[in-house]
C-alpha cells in the first residue's frame, strides 16, 4: 500500500494484518455487503474500524430506526493471534471455528446525533 490506496475490494469479508518478523497478527472480519462495507486498519491513527460505511463517505449507510423497531447489523469480528509464520494457518483453522462460535453475538449501540 505504497500510495495509501486499498489493496482489497468491496467484496472482501476478511482483512489480515500480519507481521512476519513477530509471527503475529490480526484478522478482521466484516460481513457487510458491497459498497456499504467499511474496514480500515491504522489509517490515520492506531485504530481498527469495521462495520458499515460512515455518513460522510461516497456510499453512506443510513437506516432510520423508530423507537419500537430493531435492526441487526452484519457481523464483524477480530482475532488476534501469535506464533504463526503464515497467516493462512489462522484463516484455515481458527477463523472458521471462531465464526461458528460467535453467530448472533454482535450488538449495535446507537446514540442519536442530537442527543
Amino acid at each position: 500500500m505504497a500510495d495509501g490506496a486499498p489493496l482489497a475490494n468491496l467484496q472482501d469479508a476478511l482483512l489480515t494484518v500480519h507481521n512476519r518478523d513477530w509471527q503475529q497478527g490480526i484478522v478482521i472480519g466484516n460481513e457487510a455487503t458491497g459498497v456499504v462495507k467499511h474496514t480500515s486498519v491504522f489509517w490515520d491513527e492506531p485504530t481498527i474500524l469495521s462495520g458499515l460505511t460512515h455518513k460522510n463517505t461516497r456510499f453512506p449507510f443510513r437506516k432510520h430506526i423508530a423507537a419500537d423497531e430493531s435492526f441487526t447489523t452484519p457481523q464483524v469480528f477480530t482475532i488476534v493471534y501469535n506464533n504463526h509464520k503464515d497467516p493462512n494457518e489462522v484463516l484455515n483453522t481458527d477463523v472458521p471455528d471462531f465464526r461458528g462460535a460467535i453467530r448472533n453475538k454482535c450488538f449495535l449501540i446507537w446514540l442519536p446525533s442530537n442527543a
